[in-house]
Formats: C-alpha cells, structure tokens, sequence
C-alpha cells in the first residue's frame, strides 16, 4: 500500500516546488531604434494611437470599499491620466499614458519626470480622499500603475521607486539595506575589517512599510566579508511611525560637500517631498535637523548597500538594486550561459496578485535591458 501512494506522494510535493504560476500577460523588450522600451501587454491593454489604456486591478485583503464616481477620484494630465474602472469598486481603475508611438513623438515636446512626480502627488491626493482600497500606500499604488505603462527600459525603476539622479530610492517589500562600517585592524597595518547588518522592507501594518532586522549569517553571494553586528539597533524603532521610506545614498555635491547615506521617513508623501528638497538643498545638516512630520537617519561614514530579493531557480538570492539580467547569465561558466540565455524566463509580479512574463530577444545584449526587480522570479533549466 505504501509502494502505490509514493508516486502521489511524490508528485504532491512536486506540485509544491513547481506550482504553476497565474499568468496574466507579459512584457517585451522592444529595440525601438536604439531606444529600447519596456511594453506591457495585458488583456484589457488598447492602444489608441498616441496613447495607451490599461485596466488595473488592486489587491484587496479587505472587503471592498464602494466609491463615488466624482472629480475626487480622477486625475487628468497631459500624459498620464486615471479614472475609476468600475465607479462602485475602487479596486478597479483605468490608467492612460504614452504608446510607444507616443513616446517617440511627444517625450520630447514634454517633461515626462515632471508629468509623472504631479501624477504621484495626485495619488497621494486620491489615497487621502479615500478613493483607494485603506491598505495601500501611495508607493504601491504608484508602482501598480508604472507596470502596466510603456516606459524605457533603462528608466523603469525611476517610475516605480522613483530611482533617479538625484541619488535615492524608495524602499518596497523585497528590498534589503545592507550597512557595512569599516574598521581598522589592530593586527595588521593597512588591512581593514568590517562589520555589517541588514535589514529586511517589509510590509507593515499601516499602508507603506517597516524595517526588520535580519540575522543572516555569512551571505557569499554579496561578498560579505568581517562579521555580522548589530548596527543602528533602534532603526526599526525609529521609524516605526514612518510608513513611506526613501533611502539617500553617499554623494558629492557640485561644491565638492560630501553627504552621507541617510535613511528618510514620513507618513504623507508631501512630508517626504519637503524633507527631500531640503536635504537636496542642505544636504547631512539638514538630515540632522529634528522635525515632527519626518525621521532621518544618517550613516556616517558607513557603506550603505540596496539589494533586490530575486528568486533564482527557486533559490531566494540577494543582488544589487538594478541589477540586469545579463549580469546574473554572465555568472555561470562560459559554456552554460548560451543554454540559460536561450532557455531562462523572468516573470514579475502584479498588483493583481499573479504574474507577466518578461520576453526579450535571446541575445547578451538584451539581456542587458531587462532590469531585475524585487520580486522578480528568474528560472532556466538546469
């Protein structure tokens, strides 16, 4: 009897390892005359031109709230508009932006960063009005949106951390913040030693994000070298009642001023927005400076590092934020990596809780512009 259930047992927890994911549509590289674009391509995706809708459906834990169709709960730009997708369901919403059309013809004509950071702070606006699902914040709403829009393939995380050159990112679940002091050794002259701590973004009990400290024991694969410490033992504590999370890494200002890597919270993005146009403007003075609507921390003299939680094979691995898919391929043996590029698949996560393929041409180079995600989940055959 035992002999005739071991296959059902077997293809049990084979189903387990291997569940099939729910997919949703996909994402294709497109070169677009040397200026490649991230396209989603979704059922409810129309292409109308210049522009493109697509149907968004939020992901509610909670029973859902029923919304009024009014001028509230609407945003209307030149670029990226939104509306409800079902006025009595404000889980369900409509986005407008750019085609690829689009973007070749008017990006030029427009500040698309601009059109985008007031479509953000109209989402702040809605969530306030109580036109979204209680449980979200405006980070994930506005990432929610970002993945169903066409955007350039090298700037996607811009729209959806808000990753640019001003040196910060917003922090989202499956993201992790290495911090690293440096030491010098007592033992050997000119030999240097460190110690380090992470600290894992997770989902917190508001809407946004809390910090976790994660003991993980000698971690290869980011080659942490010295030993593990408890380093700003009361960060989790400090921003506790700061939701919304944007982490500033070490730069120099054009006067040759240094700022330190900071860590910055607030509870509303319009507090988040004033802290961080004064920390552009004042750098670690103004990070130091004590307020009531805002926390920072700053990391004096400490490396600061961003990683990304990929799952690899079904193995959960850390790599650096940004980091493209041709980086992870170039790792394997030189004889393996044409096999893996041919046969591997990066799936993404959506707001809606299943998951789009991301489809590139089977070259290096394409590879190259698939930026990985947090959450991303990268498979080839072994």
């Amino acid at each position: 009897m035992s002999t005739a259930l071991l296959p059902l047992l077997l293809l049990c927890f084979s189903g387990c390892f291997h569940r099939k994911l729910s997919i949703h549509g996909n994402y294709t590289v497109e070169g677009n005359a040397g200026y490649p674009m991230l396209v989603p391509a979704f059922a409810s995706s129309r292409v109308e031109g210049d522009f493109q809708t697509a149907n968004v459906i939020l992901q509610s834990t909670k029973q859902k709230k029923q919304t009024e169709p009014s001028s509230g709960c609407v945003i209307v730009g030149n670029v990226f508009s939104l509306h409800p997708g079902n006025p009595a369901d404000s889980n369900h919403w409509t986005v407008r932006s750019l085609s690829v059309q689009g973007w070749n013809l008017r990006a030029g004509q427009v500040d698309i960063d601009e059109q985008w950071k007031r479509f953000v702070g109209e989402l702040s606006r809605m969530q306030q009005h109580g036109c979204f699902p209680a449980e979200t914040s405006v980070f994930s709403l506005q990432r929610a949106f970002a993945a169903v829009i066409p955007l350039p393939a090298s700037e996607v995380q811009s729209f959806l951390y808000c990753a640019n050159v001003e040196g910060f990112v917003d922090l989202s679940p499956g993201m992790e913040i290495k911090i690293e002091e440096f030491l010098a050794s007592r033992e050997v002259i000119g030999q240097g030693q460190s110690s380090y701590s992470y600290y894992q973004v997770v989902s917190s009990g508001e809407p946004g994000v809390a910090l976790r400290r994660f003991v993980s024991g000698h971690r290869a694969q980011n080659g942490s070298e010295g030993r593990e410490a408890d380093l700003y033992p009361h960060l989790p504590e400090s921003f506790a009642a700061a939701p919304l999370m944007r982490l500033f890494f070490e730069s120099i200002a054009a006067g040759g001023s240094k700022r330190n890597a900071m860590l910055l919270g607030a509870s509303h993005v319009e507090d988040l927005e004033a802290a961080t146009t004064l920390i552009e403007a004042q750098g670690n003075q103004a990070c130091t400076a004590r307020r009531d609507n805002s926390v920072c921390v700053t990391f004096k003299d400490d490396s600061v590092s961003l990683l990304s939680t990929i799952r690899i094979n079904e193995q959960l691995v850390l790599y650096p934020f940004g980091t493209q898919l041709a980086v992870i391929l170039q790792k394997l043996p030189q004889d393996k990596q044409t096999q893996a590029l041919v046969k591997v698949q990066v799936m993404r996560r959506l707001a809606s809780g299943g998951y789009a393929e991301v489809l590139f041409p089977r070259t290096m180079e394409s590879a190259r512009q698939v930026v990985l995600l947090p959450g991303d989940r990268v498979h080839w055959s072994q």
